[in-house]
């Protein structure tokens, strides 16, 4: 993995190493190449690469996992299948269907994969042995990815069974990504200096930690720290919070449309002018953008209460305005 980067606190390259790791397992898959994803993991991976790369380096479409594989990847010969996954017990029972989906003819024809995201469990190593499928992957390969940045100051675990799998299930395994993502932090910025915590899962998350930094005390070399504070705030001290309506221009397109791993959907029809839409009958494809601070009209307006938003727009639309005279005025004096 590259070195972090030496000045400030920047996020970004967390997502350079990351697709680094990607394209790395990719190199392990001999050939033309067709991805499986996790549902969960589509949305999330989408911030870190895009199309175009994974085509220079192979791959020729891209499929939701389901329960068949498509046809056209035996038609086509792709060369090596790859199922993108999270170690869960489910989605190796979804990867069992699909193969199974495929006869012993056309499975010998494929080099089939698995990447584990982020780690590759004894539970689903058990299941694959279970299932009697573990024998026809070639590569059972991890891709170690915790926090994922979604903005420059913004990572994210995106786990969103984890309250579930503790609340109801009695889980708490999920505390341990928490705090081995924490550790891989804190390998690029050296220890938090002070970490505070509110609630029960915040202190065992702690426990973990410092453990953590016991165990790999021998094997590592100290940092200056350049994160001075952890806070750790378990969501059972407030569940009300995220029960209240949000008042800012970012809270109410979430509101209204939805925002989902930075990207918002809005109805398709929303952009067509009135005559545009009456002459299109058919339905019109949803429009997907990415919501992040590089839009610096975006950065300042996300956080603003919807009812300052109106007067903002209306200003920046002047100074726009404004801007385009300025420009036409002086092409036209050059004329």
């Amino acid at each position: 993995m590259a070195d972090c980067p030496t000045e400030g606190i920047k996020l970004s390259f967390l997502k350079d190493l990351a697709r680094g790791d990607l394209l790395d397992n990719l190199k392990l898959c001999d050939g033309s190449k067709a991805i499986f994803w996790d549902p969960m993991l589509k949305g999330p991976f989408n911030q870190i690469i895009d199309w175009g790369v994974l085509k220079q380096h192979g791959v020729k479409k891209m499929f939701e996992l389901q329960e068949q594989i498509p046809v056209e990847v035996v038609d086509n010969k792709w060369q090596s299948v790859i199922m993108l996954i999270r170690p869960n017990l489910v989605m190796v029972d979804l990867v069992n269907t699909a193969l199974r989906s495929l006869t012993v003819s056309q499975r010998e024809k494929i080099d089939f994969h698995i990447i584990f995201v982020s780690r590759k469990s004894t539970m689903c190593m058990q299941q694959l042995e279970k299932h009697n499928i573990i024998g026809e992957f070639k590569n059972i390969l991890e891709l170690e990815l915790d926090l994922i940045p979604f903005d420059h100051d913004l990572l994210t675990l995106e786990y969103p069974m984890g309250f579930r799998e503790m609340s109801a299930e009695l889980d708490d395994s999920c505390l341990y990504q928490v705090s081995r993502s924490l550790m891989s932090l804190q390998s690029y910025f050296g220890f938090f200096p002070n970490i505070i915590g509110v609630g029960p899962s915040a202190a065992k998350v702690n426990t973990m930690i410092q453990r953590m930094r016991k165990e790999g005390a021998a094997h590592e070399k100290p940092l200056t720290p350049r994160i001075e504070n952890l806070v750790l705030i378990d969501r059972t001290v407030d569940l009300i919070t995220p029960l209240s309506t949000q008042l800012t221009y970012e809270g109410l397109i979430d509101e209204l449309f939805g925002i989902r791993n930075n990207t918002a959907t809005f109805p398709g029809r929303a952009f067509l002018s009135d005559e545009e839409q009456a002459q299109v009958q058919d339905e019109v494809k949803p429009k997907q953008t990415l919501l992040t601070s590089n839009d610096t009209i975006y950065n300042v307006a996300r956080d603003l209460n919807f009812n300052a938003i109106g007067p903002f727009l209306k200003k920046k639309v002047g100074q726009i305005i404004s801007q385009c005279n300025i420009i036409h005025y002086i092409l036209v004096s050059d004329t």
